[in-house]
């Protein structure tokens, strides 16, 4: 018996009512209107309740800790399984470090067939400093090779990206998209 195939993986730092997640909300009910079968990832406990509305028509699964810190721990190793018995043809992120993360687990070989999306939520560079942007600068470093498409929301973001990081069009591609809007 094969692996359960997937049109997409989208992985969620919380279900809390942030701006990210409610994109990555928005855009996994757009895909569900379209038939695409979605499964979703949310590294925290069930807080709010927003992505309840979807749980009959795609896979949610909730990591079991408050802390987003656990959760990205406890990310690699269950994406290391989860590949080994799903298949999915997209995996779309919307937070830096968990890009990074499924970028390097694409770098080593494990997602040959699957096309890495990152959404860029913040202008980083222009937002913090010292050790933490040290941190998040090995992060793109490291992971970013591994994406596809780097979706930036406005050409201002996109600009500083590109001139913190001008290797990265030589490794891949990088657009400007707005965000998507539920007008229901």
């Amino acid at each position: 018996m094969g692996k359960k195939e997937f049109d997409f993986l989208t992985i969620v730092s919380g279900d809390d009512g942030g701006g990210a997640q409610q994109t990555q909300f928005n855009i996994v009910s757009e895909l569900i209107s379209q038939q695409k079968r979605c499964y979703v990832i949310i590294i925290t406990k069930k807080t709010d309740g927003r992505w309840e509305s979807l749980e009959d028509k795609c896979k949610i699964t909730y990591f079991p800790f408050k802390s987003h810190f656990l959760g990205f721990l406890l990310l690699g190793p269950f994406l290391l399984y989860l590949f080994s018995v799903k298949r999915f043809q997209y995996i779309f992120s919307s937070q830096t470090l968990i890009n990074s993360m499924i970028g390097s687990v694409k770098r080593v070989g494990v997602l040959r067939n699957t096309k890495v999306i990152a959404r860029e939520s913040n202008s980083i560079f222009q937002l913090i400093s010292g050790y933490k942007l040290k941190r998040y600068a090995i992060a793109y470093k490291v992971g970013y090779p591994g994406v596809d498409l780097i979706i930036c929301q406005t050409s201002h973001m996109k600009n500083n990206l590109l001139k913190a990081l001008p290797w990265i069009t030589k490794k891949t591609k990088v657009c400007v998209l707005s965000n998507p809007v539920n007008f229901k």
